[in-house]
């Protein structure tokens, strides 16, 4: 059985250059005019919306494509949570793709 390799990446920027988030910094989060999203690096940042709602999402490529893969519901889920899930996320993501399926496949 064949099976075409998709490519999957998640931003990545060079230590020190992106300034991690921090649960004062995403608590104090004002709404503005339009969405504002502050980032964690690697991929994951806090939408600020408008009305003031807070959502943890995951930004990723897949397929030379921009997708987004939400978290959850800042404060419910907490900036420690949002990275620990994050990770986990990713994986699920992958798997869900096939691209783990297409890897092992390969070897």
């Amino acid at each position: 059985m064949q099976v075409k390799l998709v490519r999957f990446a998640f931003y990545q920027y060079a230590e020190g250059t992106v300034m991690s988030l921090t649960d004062t910094k995403a608590k104090n989060a004002r709404p503005a005019e339009k969405a504002v999203k502050l980032t964690d690096g690697f991929g994951l940042y806090l939408l600020v919306y408008p009305n003031g709602s807070k959502y943890w999402q995951l930004g990723y490529r897949f397929t030379g494509k921009q997708k987004v893969f939400s978290i959850g519901v800042y404060p419910a889920v907490s900036l420690a949570d949002a990275r620990q899930n994050a990770k986990h996320d990713a994986l699920y993501q992958l798997a869900s793709t096939g691209y783990i399926l297409a890897i092992n496949e390969q070897r």
